[in-house]
């Protein structure tokens, strides 16, 4: 088995590299040979491997910076079961490459109206993406949601109706929460799997699950 799942958004600042980094740790404690993709020059990924590294007890996997949109030719070099790629935001051409490898697609978006029309080219691009790849599948899903809802949330559930039937694109019903508790694993090499926060950890364990189930369709 060889699985690409990349990490998407144009945007900044919606998590992409903590979703990315918690997908590796998830499926290196499955089992899998893991890859995770660094292509932002702000290399946050790679630097939470490296941190990683030191703890000999926890499941490791690799990573690899790529700063070229080269991925269609480097994946073919490297073996693995699943490769993670943190896709570089506001780098249209790095975006389209991890696109073009990937057998899913994940779009994390901060939960309001304005953030979904802000990440509105990543969707654009699905699109594009399919018109030689038909089958290409994308998930969207809300993070750094707030606990109990908020008036932005609803904003966004809105706009998520037009963007699902302009673009093709499902929203997954899971959400995942801001929670202090990913700061403090990440910048410790850690993943949420990891942490002492129950809520944090069944919350992500869900979302995983979903998209182990899509990865795998």
């Amino acid at each position: 088995m060889r699985e690409v799942i990349s990490v998407c958004n144009r945007k900044g600042g919606v998590g992409k590299s903590t979703i990315a980094v918690c997908l590796a740790v998830g499926y290196a404690y499955a089992g899998k040979e893991v890859v995770l993709i660094d292509t932002d020059p702000q290399a946050s990924s790679s630097g939470f491997r490296t941190l990683r590294m030191e703890r000999e007890d926890l499941p490791q996997f690799a990573a690899a910076k790529i700063h070229d949109p080269v991925l269609h030719k480097d994946l073919k070099n490297l073996a693995f079961d699943i490769c993670i790629i943190d896709a570089a935001g506001g780098e249209s051409e790095m975006q389209r490459n991890a696109m073009r490898v990937s057998d899913l697609i994940v779009i994390p978006s901060a939960p309001s109206g304005f953030e979904l029309w802000a990440s509105e080219d990543t969707f654009e691009k699905v699109c594009e993406l399919r018109e030689f790849k038909p089958h290409a599948k994308a998930i969207a899903f809300y993070n750094l949601c707030r606990p109990g809802g908020t008036l932005l949330m609803d904003e966004a559930l809105k706009v998520q109706k037009d963007f699902e039937r302009d673009y093709g694109v499902p929203f997954l019903q899971k959400v995942l929460y801001n929670r202090e508790a990913y700061r403090k694993a990440t910048t410790n090499g850690l993943g949420i799997q990891e942490s002492d926060d129950r809520k944090a950890r069944d919350e992500f364990q869900d979302f995983f699950d979903e998209i182990d189930r899509l990865v795998m369709k």
